[in-house]
């Protein structure tokens, strides 16, 4: 089994606190702050070791928070393949009202990558491929970076014949002209994308058929509660989550991805590992914050995914 590499050119330091509740205007008191190395990429390869799947997690770093996230990184298993870079890596916060349940989110920016910083990550990432490779480019593009990123990440993956799994929102277009074996959007962003409302699941379905002809062999939609669609060839798979009770949905998209990796990373064809997929998701979506899937939660769902 190859490693499945992983892309992330905007990873994150995530912080995560919890407070008794939220108010304007006083100093907040919180309970210890938990930190994770975060970013989209960087999430598909903390789940994809959390289920015994070797990855190689590729990353620009920079300043003392991309200290954190390497040694954070290394702490759960992962050895980052780093592109040293002159910006600092950037900042997540997170804050739960215990007395609401509601989550705060603040997602900053992250540093513009020089043409010279963008080229060495292009470059890092062709020679963590190994041929036939599957690999996954996750997450937010730095300030500055347009849709030609996921475009040379493409044909890259391309040229080293690899399987390449785009889960972003921008620079589609791009990338699909380069040629994707998978494209992974939840819901708000495929409504965005199409520049319309989309009906669920019909409407939906319609419109990913059209993404198959513009450069990709399957498209997958996720919706929430209401599962996932994977369209590919003539064919639409819907996969339903079981109730579960939700703490936290952040990460839930970065762990669908890193269930779906894992299911075809060991040999399985894509239905089987949307189930997987959409079980990994389910068991994010109970944990606190920032935290991720266990394994062993992530096999207890996985039989009750409809």
């Amino acid at each position: 089994m190859h490693p499945v590499v992983t892309l992330t050119p905007n990873p994150a330091l995530d912080t995560y606190v919890e407070v008794s509740r939220i108010l304007p205007d006083v100093k907040l008191r919180t309970g210890p702050a938990r930190l994770d190395p975060g970013g989209g990429g960087v999430n598909v390869s903390r789940v994809l070791a959390r289920l015994g799947v070797p990855t190689r997690a590729v990353l620009p770093l920079g300043g003392v928070t991309g200290d954190q996230v390497k040694t954070l990184a290394a702490a759960e298993g992962l050895t980052p393949e780093a592109v040293p870079i002159a910006g600092m890596t950037r900042s997540s916060f997170v804050a739960r009202s215990e007395e609401t349940g509601e989550l705060l989110r603040f997602v900053t920016p992250g540093p513009a990558l020089t043409r010279e910083e963008g080229a060495a990550l292009l470059t890092a990432f062709a020679d963590a491929l190994a041929p036939g490779a599957l690999c996954v480019g996750s997450g937010s593009l730095p300030p500055g970076s347009d849709g030609a990123f996921w475009a040379g990440a493409a044909r890259i993956a391309a040229q080293a014949e690899a399987r390449f799994i785009l889960d972003s929102s921008r620079g589609v277009a791009g990338a699909l002209s380069a040629g994707l074996f998978l494209l992974r959007l939840n819901f708000s962003e495929a409504e965005a994308l199409a520049g319309s409302g989309l009906s669920w699941p019909d409407g939906a379905v319609s419109w990913a058929r059209t993404l198959l002809a513009r450069g990709c062999e399957a498209v997958i939609l996720t919706h929430g509660a209401q599962g996932a669609l994977l369209v590919e060839g003539g064919e639409a798979v819907a996969a339903i989550p079981p109730p579960v009770k939700v703490r936290s949905a952040v990460g839930a998209g970065d762990s669908f991805v890193g269930g779906l990796a894992a299911g075809l990373a060991r040999g399985e064809e894509l239905a089987p590992s949307l189930r997987l997929a959409v079980a990994a998701a389910a068991a994010t979506m109970q944990t606190e914050g920032t935290a991720l899937c266990e394994a062993a939660e992530v096999d207890r769902i996985r039989p009750l995914v409809r």
